[in-house]
């Protein structure tokens, strides 16, 4: 029940933030979703942040993200475009 709500009202309600701000550096620990082309927003997994890659300018561009895929953990390498972040400090 929770999750059908979380999906229904939450996740709606967040919005793909593109470069026009600057805003804080995604940081290992951080909840986010993964963008996926092929299925609705409301279906998207949602994951753990392992590790934060900066670039040469100290910007982080991609990150080590850890989600469930069929009950088993998978580590994905994601463009920080491509998350949408759900938590942070």
């Amino acid at each position: 029940m929770f999750w059908v709500r979380w999906r229904e009202e939450y996740i709606q309600t967040q919005t793909r933030r593109k470069w026009q701000e600057n805003r804080p550096n995604i940081q290992t620990g951080d909840v986010a979703l993964l963008r996926d082309k092929t299925v609705c927003r409301n279906q998207w997994p949602h994951g753990l942040v392992e590790e934060a890659l900066s670039s040469s300018d100290g910007i982080v561009r991609k990150v080590r993200v850890r989600i469930i895929r069929e009950g088993n953990p998978v580590v994905y390498t994601r463009p920080v475009t491509e998350l949408v972040l759900l938590v942070s400090e």
